[in-house]
């Protein structure tokens, strides 16, 4: 994902709900405008220098291309998968 100018095509705005610095990078943690309330937050990393522009509580316009993409199953998942292989 990348930060993005509004008006992008595919660009979403997301809130910025936390941002941890690390050594050499910045983590961000967004979350869009619009998502349900218990969907997990989007983790986004820049290059330190990259991220002192953003902040806590700022609203922000990101672009996520398919290849940026980890989609990861939960436990519930896996589990409702695994009684539908038993069962058959």
């Amino acid at each position: 994902m990348t930060a993005a100018p509004e008006g992008t095509e595919g660009a979403f705005r997301c809130a910025v709900e936390r941002v941890i610095q690390d050594v050499f990078t910045t983590i961000v943690l967004l979350r869009p405008e619009h998502a349900a309330p218990d969907a997990p937050p989007l983790r986004m990393e820049l290059e330190r220098e990259d991220a002192p522009t953003v902040l806590d509580n700022q609203l922000v316009w990101i672009s996520a291309q398919p290849r940026d993409i980890l989609l990861l199953r939960s436990s519930a998942d896996t589990k409702l998968q695994h009684r539908q292989h038993i069962t058959g």
